[in-house]
């Protein structure tokens, strides 16, 4: 069964890497994790309650971001509506002194 060049691979290679981890990114979790096996379980609930906050951060920016797209975008599509309606009214200005001249 061929499968191109996955057969070459051991599995999981390139995995930190699809993941956006690079070597730097992956010593400063081996170095978080080193750490949390050295705090006390009220310290280790203080790092994951601050995870999790800066989890809500990002998450409530994304979604401040995308309700900012959406603004953009309708304000697009009204702005396309107003040019559709317009040239509709063109062509029928223009229907009407073709009609009525001839």
């Amino acid at each position: 069964m061929e499968h191109g060049m996955r057969g070459e691979h051991m599995h999981g290679s390139g995995h930190s890497h699809m993941h956006g981890y690079g070597k730097k990114a992956w010593m400063e979790k081996m170095f978080m994790k080193e750490m949390m096996e050295h705090l006390s379980s009220e310290d280790k609930k203080k790092v994951a309650a601050a995870k999790l906050d800066m989890k809500i951060s990002l998450v409530e920016k994304q979604l401040e971001i995308l309700k900012e797209k959406k603004k953009i975008i309708d304000m697009k599509m009204e702005m396309k509506a107003q040019m559709k309606g317009q040239k509709i009214e063109l062509l029928k200005m223009m229907r009407d002194m073709i009609k009525y001249k001839m």
